[in-house]
């Protein structure tokens, strides 16, 4: 017998209304994004030269499977003194399955010339969009390129990266 969800007066209606709900089941829970896998792992250091760029293969995963992850990689972030940089965004669509297909990433030496070395390398995965302050949105001053609206899980991975390619980046 399912309960209907309309206005009534009798406070005991009311009571029960509060306590199980219109259907008499709660919503379903959202589920933070996860790193399944990644080639190099977690935390390691790259090594970049130039001429051989090295490549970043992470898996993600996340148990809302009809739903799409937003992910940034960002360079010397949060907090670098020079500024950070967005150097790829990609948003990987709901595949119906908790792992989704790799993300893979290539830094090189354009994008780490300009500040000393080691370079923090953030992968910010989401699973919502990111705010955007271009937009009007409101955004951490703390985390300014990878804010999440309320209710959104970010998960953050971080390498450190080692350029070799001539310049004040090596």
């Amino acid at each position: 017998m399912g309960v209907e969800c309309r206005a009534m007066r009798n406070q005991h209606v009311i009571v029960l209304l509060l306590l199980i709900g219109c259907d008499g089941s709660s919503p379903p829970a959202s589920h933070a994004p996860f790193l399944a896998a990644s080639n190099p792992p977690e935390g390691s250091i790259l090594t970049v030269a130039a001429g051989e760029p090295r490549q970043i293969e992470a898996m993600l995963g996340d148990d809302d499977v009809d739903e799409p992850l937003f992910v940034r990689f960002l360079l010397d972030y949060p907090g670098a003194s020079a500024g950070p940089a967005l150097l790829l965004q990609v948003q990987v669509p709901p595949s119906g399955r908790v792992e989704r297909p790799a993300v893979r990433m290539q830094p090189n030496c354009q994008v780490a010339t300009a500040t000393p070395n080691p370079h923090r390398l953030l992968m910010s995965v989401s699973d919502r969009p990111f705010l955007d302050a271009t937009r009007g949105e409101a955004v951490d001053p703390e985390a300014p390129l990878d804010s999440v609206p309320d209710g959104a899980h970010r998960l953050r991975v971080v390498w450190l990266l080692q350029t070799s390619c001539g310049g004040t980046g090596s």
